[in-house]
């Protein structure tokens, strides 16, 4: 999620901020240090403009990755001027996406955009009206569930569960269609019931694992532990039958149990690269194009920094030389 926006323009000494946005649903440590020390950036961004010039951050999108969340530096062009904007969001989201939103955003709103960044006043009423505007923009570019949208443990095992459930229904339609034809179709025609296993199973399924993850490294954990748990679950269910046909090819004294699992996990691994391709696209697309749920923040306490010396830190003052003994 975006918690944070601020346009600034660096052409004035030390940095102007333009415009500001806070996401009202942001952490409550968060949201209150960045209305304290939103200001600050403006001058972050002009000392580094200043000392390194433009290069520094370039046309490109440029991060800075801390524990739980980025800070995102880009630029905006607006007429013939450049402004410098900084993005504060969740560590998850996809840089391009934020650019992408704020842009659309910018578009939609460009006049008051205008009037805020070419007029000499800033306009309050306008500053609040695009605030308001920002946060109810930002709604449809996140799920509000974040079982399903906060790319945390809690997501994850959520997109496994919901994929499990696809697959397990797709897997009984293939159960079903084989049993449907006299007779079977595993038995009249093998090569096509391959082809219907592995389009129900290993390929379709990629889809809606990319939609409930949103999210690429989700959607390769996902994928690879449902082909897995579908490959182990068939081979203990017909174990009996497998270790009978294997007996038939390996010599005796192998352990039939052990070769089976074993054979089992890399044809999972095998066909779960199949679905792992096809959630990670699918992920991918709307990685780019969504954000994280507003989620609760790992904070870690720490002594603020206005607070004054205690007495174990001592008075400051520097001692004589009768002070200091050597012995």
């Amino acid at each position: 999620m975006i918690y944070f926006i601020n346009i600034i323009d660096v052409t004035i000494g030390g940095g102007t901020p333009k415009w500001y946005f806070i996401h009202p649903e942001t952490p409550e440590p968060l949201r209150k240090r960045l209305y304290k020390y939103r200001d600050l950036m403006s001058g972050f961004v002009y000392s580094i403009i200043t000392a390194f010039g433009n290069e520094i951050l370039g046309a490109k999108l440029r991060e800075l990755k801390l524990s739980e969340i980025q800070v995102i530096f880009s630029t905006l062009k607006h007429r013939d001027y450049l402004y410098y904007v900084i993005f504060v969001t969740d560590i998850k989201d996809n840089p391009s996406a934020v650019n992408k939103i704020f842009l659309k955003f910018y578009k939609k709103y460009y006049k008051d955009f205008d009037e805020i960044l070419s007029g000499e006043i800033i306009s309050t009423d306008i500053s609040e009206k695009l605030r308001t505007a920002m946060a109810q923009f930002l709604v449809p570019y996140s799920r509000q569930n974040p079982a399903l949208g906060a790319r945390d443990t809690r997501h994850l095992f959520t997109s496994y569960v919901l994929s499990m459930i696809i697959t397990g229904i797709l897997a009984l339609i293939t159960w079903v269609v084989n049993r449907s034809t006299q007779p079977h179709l595993m038995d009249a025609n093998p090569l096509l019931f391959a082809a219907l296993v592995f389009l129900m199973i290993f390929v379709i399924p990629g889809i809606p694992i990319g939609i409930f993850t949103q999210y690429r490294k989700f959607a390769v954990v996902v994928a690879y532990t449902v082909s897995l748990t579908m490959v182990l679950g068939a081979t203990i269910m017909w174990q009996d039958l497998l270790i009978s046909y294997a007996e038939l090819v390996v010599p005796p004294g192998v352990e039939m149990r052990i070769l089976l699992l074993v054979g089992a996990i890399l044809a999972g691994l095998m066909l779960g690269t199949i679905l792992m391709m096809i959630s990670y696209a699918i992920a991918w697309y709307f990685e780019t194009r969504k954000l994280t749920s507003i989620r609760p923040l790992a904070t870690v306490t720490m002594p603020s920094l206005e607070e004054e010396p205690t007495e174990q830190s001592g008075s400051g003052e520097v001692p004589s030389v009768e002070d200091i003994s050597v012995e």
